[in-house]
């Protein structure tokens, strides 16, 4: 009986929420900002909002979770209702095809009914999906399975994929003792550029220097994405130093707040 509860309250919860979704987008009544919204112009926002449930999971707590779990869940509701008005697809099929799919990928769960290790779990997860996307009896080339898998990752996690998968295959993208001078020699490139004013040409070079020093992390079993969190943690605190001597003293330059924070 109280399964039968919780499931009504749950039905209720979600049908109140696609309810919602569904006024907001009516076209006479309902919030321009939301009429005006499709699946592309809605992109950033479904990036930032799981950031911030990865957010929430690494510096909040139970309750900021799930706040941010019902806005990442309305990006969703969302998605569905723009698609529902094309009919081409409801909430009820994006439900049901993550049911089917978690069905057909746990087969050691719902079907053979054996425990599996975690090892074998996860060889049968990635056989699945192969045989899902046709590529079973495919033969990809290296280039052409790193390019569909980092197709949806954004640019500094796409390229930390390629630096793993590459060292992990025994391909040496720059040799360690080379990747220094990779720097250097891409540093005085881009500074060149800039000098000659040759934004086209600096922003190639941009991008291979910020491709080497994520390489070069990788190589040196670092983890870019956490050192850059690290980062911007701290230039905000050097903000926090302004911020709280604001009323005392000018603003100075980073240079010499750092000498009073670090």
């Amino acid at each position: 009986m109280t399964n039968k509860i919780k499931k009504t309250q749950s039905d209720q919860a979600i049908n109140e929420l696609l309810e919602i979704v569904a006024k907001l987008r009516d076209p006479n009544h309902g919030c321009p900002w939301d009429i005006k919204q499709n699946h592309k112009s809605l992109i950033p926002y479904a990036i930032e909002e799981a950031h911030e449930v990865a957010d929430a999971i690494k510096y909040g707590n139970n309750e900021d979770l799930c706040d941010e779990l019902g806005d990442l869940l309305l990006q969703v509701v969302l998605h569905a209702q723009i698609a529902k008005e094309s009919n081409h697809f409801c909430f009820e099929d994006i439900a049901k095809s993550a049911t089917k799919k978690m069905i057909r990928r746990h087969p050691h769960v719902f079907q053979e009914n054996k425990r599996k290790s975690l090892k074998e779990v996860e060889k049968i997860w990635e056989d699945i999906k192969k045989i899902e996307r046709g590529e079973a009896t495919k033969d990809y080339t290296f280039s052409e399975r790193l390019l569909k898998k980092i197709r949806s990752k954004a640019a500094l996690n796409g390229s930390i994929y390629i630096s793993k998968k590459s060292i992990d295959n025994g391909i040496e993208l720059n040799k360690k003792e080379d990747l220094w001078e990779t720097l250097v020699r891409e540093i005085t490139s881009l500074k060149n550029e800039i000098e000659k004013e040759n934004i086209k040409e600096a922003s190639n070079i941009l991008g291979k220097l910020l491709f080497s020093l994520i390489n070069f992390a990788i190589s040196h079993k670092l983890d870019p994405e956490e050192s850059l969190n690290k980062s911007n943690r701290f230039f905000l605190n050097r903000f926090n130093h302004i911020d709280s001597n604001k009323n005392r003293v000018e603003i100075q330059s980073l240079s010499k707040i750092d000498r009073k924070i670090i």
